[in-house]
């Protein structure tokens, strides 16, 4: 009841009501012109009744509707305002409102456990990341510090409180943020600068929008964040390469040429 379209709905009543009354009123000429006057009436009085009953419960359909719609509307926004879906109102929704405190327990689950996953994740990052002894900061793309390594903490003497929550430029000064990071966007690659004798490399990291989501800002030079370029040659000394041809596989493609040009 709570989604009748009603445009639809007064459209259909229409048409009920004319098909009804008119075959009501067909009958009631129809039978008036055999003399059967009293069938007659009997067939106008009974599309009379029909029709209003037909009224009163299209009517009640109506008002159930718009209070069923009401009644969501105020579940909405108290869920809206606490951030607490009260279970126990969508019994008054019937089989519906039991089919969606199914779908909603179902969904609820889904995103607890996606939470603990998370947070599971997050841990284990944390960990990680402990035990790294690059000197290097886990930034998003206001300059908001999320992450840090062991070995930056280790660096600069401080506790990971210190160092959470606050903004890179309060630990880096003297830092155009904001053309890093839009540089970063661009290139699609790590963005190096030079400070007070010290490199920094950003190396950006894309959400799904493929937007920059966060900057692993890492201090000085470093063998291990070098692996891409060492990938790199790698993969080109390993690429295969033309044998050579000697004075034997010169001697051997003669041979042959001359042999072809006799058969000839």
């Amino acid at each position: 009841m709570m989604f009748i379209r009603v445009r639809q709905f007064i459209l259909f009543v229409v048409m009920a009501f004319l098909l009804v009354a008119g075959g009501a009123l067909g009958g009631y000429l129809l039978l008036s012109d055999l003399g059967e006057k009293f069938a007659a009436e009997r067939i106008m009085f009974i599309g009379i009744i029909a029709l209003i009953v037909f009224v009163l419960i299209c009517i009640r359909v109506l008002l159930t509707s718009s209070q069923m719609k009401g009644k969501m509307d105020k579940l909405m926004d108290l869920a809206r305002q606490s951030g607490i879906l009260p279970l126990d109102r969508l019994k008054t929704f019937g089989a519906f409102g039991m089919k969606m405190r199914s779908m909603y327990e179902e969904i609820a689950s889904l995103s607890e456990r996606k939470s603990h996953r998370i947070i599971l994740l997050n841990t284990l990052m944390d960990r990680v990341l402990e035990l790294v002894q690059v000197p290097l900061l886990l930034v998003d793309s206001t300059g908001e510090i999320r992450k840090t390594s062991g070995g930056f903490l280790e660096k600069n003497r401080l506790s990971p409180n210190e160092l959470l929550g606050s903004a890179l430029l309060e630990k880096v000064s003297d830092l155009d943020f904001h053309t890093i990071l839009v540089e970063a966007g661009k290139t699609k690659g790590p963005v190096e600068i030079e400070r007070e004798g010290q490199k920094l490399t950003f190396y950006p990291v894309f959400s799904p929008q493929n937007d920059v989501a966060y900057l692993i800002v890492v201090f000085g030079e470093h063998e291990i964040l070098n692996y891409q370029k060492e990938l790199e040659k790698a993969t080109v000394q390993a690429e295969p390469v033309a044998p050579k041809r000697g004075p034997l596989s010169r001697f051997f493609r003669m041979f042959l040429g001359d042999k072809k040009k006799k058969n000839k």
